[in-house]
């Protein structure tokens, strides 16, 4: 996947992904190639012959509602310790996070 065969600080699989490109092609089982922060690589998984190295590997196939909310009470941890007085959440399980904002 890369061109360079430097190994990804993150690669995530497995779960769909909406590209940025001009016709915002939806890959449903994608690969995410991420390098000092900046996704350097996006490609179906089935162009793939085996997952890139990477020092983590995220399977988005556990992308449940139960780590939606694990995420969502982080998150609100952290806007409460930055000072954030207002978000706009969009995310999957969209109804998942509604309790814990609504408790903060």
């Amino acid at each position: 996947m890369t061109k360079n065969n430097t190994p990804y600080d993150i690669v995530i699989h497995n779960g769909t992904v909406i590209t940025m490109n001009p016709d915002f092609d939806v890959l449903d089982k994608g690969l995410i190639g991420i390098s000092n922060g900046v996704i350097k690589d996006v490609a179906p998984q089935k162009d793939v012959v085996s997952l890139p190295e990477a020092q983590q590997r995220i399977d988005a196939r556990f992308i449940n509602p139960e780590s939606v909310l694990a995420a969502s009470l982080l998150s609100c941890a952290e806007m409460i310790l930055s000072g954030t007085t207002c978000l706009c959440d969009g995310y999957f399980f969209a109804t998942r996070p509604i309790p814990v904002r609504n408790k903060h």
